[in-house]
């Protein structure tokens, strides 16, 4: 238990977190709770700062430095607003330095109505601790010494760091009570064990037994969010069908890992910042499978095509699953899955989508003061490329220089919000006077009060950061031409020149997190119905791009709109097609749309037959069990019948997707009959010369069902 001084400070600091953030969310209103205590004397004495990280030792650390220091360790307060200027997100918390133990806000409109004690990490997300505690529970603001409830508050977030600090194993009690002969039951269950978390476990096994999730990503490959989002989902099929008792956090939440593992918090020598570990009777099941008794074979081969040619093309009947198919394969590419999939790209063609929905094109922008303009946007696909060319940029670089590069980030930031914060006017060696007014991580925008001309200027910021991160000399704004070999001067070498040397003044800013090689990533692009729309309008002149020879720049192309291009941009110069990133496209066979396809883009793909035998199993296994059988059955024996109907063919065949429709209908096939396949066949046979008896012979053998899965 704390002391009674640290019950005060703690109080303290609790009402100046609330007032800050109240203060600055809302414009800086001074009627905001707090403000004539806390905020006032700081901004009356300029020293106010309503943005920084306190555990990176910002100026804003420096507004609670009477109340940082309990004996357990030191609290910081870290308040960064996401874009919109939105300080209403768990980027604004305060935390105890070294862990990510942290104090949240939860908000009601314009005001905090609860804190709320969480765990952080990358890893996994044992949070929140304890219940949400309203600020009238807490006492706060009402000039009394501190409650009881605000010094439970206080003894639990400090027992949260002594076993952070003695790495206490989380969840060691607890027992699922399962047998080592139990848990090979489950993990040969196709219902609860998938072959993405056998994986995930036979990965810790091989490692010793436990590890981070960013430890597993080193070695192994994938993201964190593979490991982490497949044993949440594992943890869960377990619970939900073994109906075992599980533990519970403060808040009625289940920490679904802690079936599979005991967990606490990494050390700081440790990449990650949570360890796993392995159940006993868990890991010495795992010692009895293999993966290969999960392998699903058909995506294994498909995706090895993929990998192989860049691109494919999955065709066949309708309803044969390619779309299911298309993503199982982006996601065993890639380590996404259906919750979490960054790496996965899907749209799909219709005759209205054109170049400008897929490469890039003039979209209406409003200017403000009612007026309408037109600005150069990214389409889907060229937005997909960029955050896969920027993956695969950083992957090439050295570990130093990606750590030189992030504390040349940490330096210009930390600057650039103090310059914005303190309004500082800036000049240039001819002595016009700027300010900086906003930054992102593409651009820095400065604003010219003097100049009649153009009184805005915009900062590359990547320059900014190669210059500072290289430690290159500048003596002049010229010498940046140079630099980056241009022909002549441009107008924010001036800027870009000055900036540099007031970054160079402040103190050193260390980088408190160390960085890691960054790991090339695989990106797929899903294209559902490619042939329904019209192919030459919408991929233009990267027909040369997207041709698989010609990857990365050497397939680089000029587009439409490249004059309105800033050198900001990941591609300014050219558009290419990055090594890491693949392309699945579906199609039906029977479309009428197949043959208007482009023969320039036909060849560019490799294509492959899906039929509808080929995934059933597995797509019924995985939605509907308990009516495998009798879908299996029905679904094989009326296409047999199509493929032997004078009129039709193989390419007409009636794909499982149709027949997963059976558990809508709680297995009744007279409902998926009349509602899904009598139309579809109706459409089959327009035009044939016995179409009434073709379709009345067809009725004849979906509904001839053997007894064992008879219906009645």
């Amino acid at each position: 238990m704390a002391i009674e001084q640290e019950y005060k400070d703690f109080k303290s600091l609790l009402e100046y977190f609330v007032a800050q953030l109240e203060y600055v969310a809302n414009n800086k209103d001074i009627s905001c709770r707090g403000y004539d205590k806390y905020i006032k004397p700081l901004v009356d004495s300029g020293n106010f700062t309503k943005t920084g990280n306190g555990y990176k030792e910002h100026q804003i650390q420096n507004q609670i430095r009477n109340w940082e220091k309990y004996s357990v360790g030191r609290i910081a307060i870290n308040c960064k607003p996401n874009f919109g200027n939105n300080y209403r997100t768990s980027t604004c918390y305060l935390n105890w330095i070294g862990t990510g133990l942290n104090v949240n806000a939860q908000w009601n409109g314009n005001h905090i109505s609860d804190l709320i004690l969480k765990f952080y990490q990358n890893d996994a997300m044992p949070s929140p601790m304890i219940k949400p505690v309203s600020l009238n529970d807490l006492g706060l603001y009402d000039d009394n010494p501190p409650n009881n409830k605000l010094k439970a508050f206080l003894d639990s977030f400090s027992k949260m760091k002594i076993d952070h600090d003695e790495n206490v194993w989380l969840y060691s009690d607890y027992d699922p009570t399962f047998s080592v002969e139990e848990w090979y039951k489950i993990l040969t269950d196709k219902e609860i064990t998938s072959i993405d978390a056998l994986t995930v476990l036979k990965c810790i096994k091989e490692i010793g037994g436990q590890a981070t999730c960013s430890q597993l990503a080193e070695k192994f490959g994938n993201t964190w969010q593979y490991y982490n989002s497949n044993s949440f989902a594992m943890g869960k099929k377990i619970v939900e069908k073994m109906n075992c008792q599980v533990p519970q956090r403060e808040d009625g939440t289940i920490p679904y890992w802690a079936i599979l593992y005991e967990g606490k918090g990494a050390s700081k020598e440790e990449k990650g910042t949570f360890i796993w570990r392995l159940r006993k009777n868990l890991s010495l099941a795992l010692d009895k499978i293999g993966l290969n008794d999960m392998e699903n074979p058909m995506i294994t081969k498909l995706k090895e095509l993929l990998l192989s040619s860049k691109q494919i093309i999955l065709t066949g009947a309708p309803g044969t699953g390619k779309t299911y198919l298309a993503k199982q394969i982006a996601y065993a590419l890639t380590g996404d899955n259906a919750e979490n999939s960054p790496h996965v790209e899907f749209c799909q063609f219709h005759p209205s989508f054109d170049y400008t929905d897929f490469v890039e094109g003039l979209r209406p922008v409003d200017k403000g003061n009612g007026s309408i303009g037109f600005e150069r946007k990214d389409g889907i696909f060229k937005a997909f490329c960029k955050k896969a060319l920027k993956n695969y940029q950083d992957s090439q670089k050295l570990k130093q220089v990606i750590e030189a590069e992030r504390t040349a980030q940490d330096k210009i930031d930390v600057y650039l919000n103090n310059a914005i914060e303190k309004q500082i006017c800036l000049k240039t060696t001819t002595g016009n006077e700027f300010y900086i007014r906003e930054f992102d991580d593409r651009r820095i925008y400065i604003e010219i009060p003097g100049n009649e001309i153009k009184k805005d200027v915009i900062v590359p910021y990547t320059e900014l950061q190669k210059i500072i991160s290289e430690n290159l000399i500048l003596t002049k704004a010229g010498d940046i031409k140079n630099i980056f070999q241009r022909e002549h001067n441009r107008q924010h070498d001036s800027y870009t020149y000055i900036i540099c040397n007031e970054i160079r003044k402040q103190k050193n800013v260390t980088l408190t997190v160390p960085q890691s090689q960054v790991k090339r990533e695989n990106f797929v692009l899903i294209v559902d119905e490619i042939n329904r729309g019209d192919i030459s309008k919408i991929f233009g002149e990267l027909f040369y791009a997207v041709d698989p020879g010609y990857r990365g720049k050497a397939g680089k192309v000029t587009t439409q709109y490249d004059n309105l291009i800033d050198e900001t941009d990941l591609y300014y110069g050219g558009f290419f097609i990055p090594e890491n990133v693949y392309i699945i496209g579906t199609m039906n066979d029977i479309d009428r749309s197949v043959e208007s396809m482009d023969f320039a883009i036909r060849r560019r793909f490799t294509w492959k037959e899906i039929e509808a035998k080929d995934i059933a199993e597995s797509m019924f296994d995985k939605v509907m069990p308990e009516h495998k059988e009798k879908a299996l059955d029905v679904m094989n024996r009326l296409n047999n019948a199509i493929e032997k109907t004078e009129s039709l063919s193989k390419a007409f065949h009636i794909g499982p997707a149709y027949f997963i429709k059976l558990k809508e209908y709680d297995g009744k096939l007279q409902p998926l009959w009349d509602l899904h396949i009598q139309p579809l066949l109706q459409e089959y046979l327009r035009g044939s010369m016995d179409s009434v008896a073709t379709l009345a012979q067809l009725k004849a053998e979906f509904f001839t069902v053997p007894p064992a899965v008879n219906e009645e």
